[in-house]
């Protein structure tokens, strides 16, 4: 979200919907806060695996809907942003319960510690670099998701396949 932030005003123009810039981070605001709940349980009830693909594809088709809107059609921009909110919301929940899962409470909050770091960062850093790549083109704002997404999925699948935990029991149902 916040690489686009200096490329709002671009990206809004171009959709000749400057009065309506604001939606363009409502969409992701508002559907990341709505699907943690949802996230936290796809992770018990599907597993890890299966919830940390699910993100990363969401993620990739959020972006590709962003990165190839056509100007004409701001809806499309915007639904995109509601995709990245839902996949926002799945990578975070599910990589801090993958964490939760390998390391002891101690070791998780160090984890969270350098998630906060890493956050700030990215926070300061973001809208430089989202303002690099609106000189070229406001669309690798979204476009650059895409190879990292691509990557994300192929070490998903043959670094921590095997690592993360399937489908976890509910124990009001007395599963086994």
């Amino acid at each position: 979200m916040t690489s686009i932030a200096s490329a709002l005003p671009w990206i809004a123009s171009d959709f000749n919907e400057i009065s309506q810039q604001n939606w363009i981070v409502s969409a992701f605001n508002l559907t990341s806060a709505a699907f943690i709940p949802f996230w936290a349980q796809m992770a018990d009830v599907s597993g890890r695996y299966a919830s940390i693909t699910a993100a990363v594809i969401i993620m990739m088709i959020g972006s590709a809907l962003c990165t190839g809107s056509p100007t004409n059609a701001y809806a499309v921009l915007l639904l995109g942003r509601a995709f990245q909110g839902i996949a926002s919301a799945g990578l975070n929940v599910v990589v801090r319960t993958i964490l939760a899962d390998r390391v002891t409470l101690r070791e998780n909050a160090k984890n969270w510690a350098i998630f906060a770091f890493v956050g700030g960062i990215s926070y300061a850093m973001g809208p430089v670099i989202g303002g690099y790549l609106t000189r070229a083109n406001w669309r690798w704002c979204f476009g650059i998701n895409l190879p990292i997404a691509a990557v994300a999925l192929l070490a998903i699948f043959f670094v921590l396949r095997k690592e993360l935990l399937g489908p976890q029991p509910i124990p009001e149902l007395d599963e086994t």
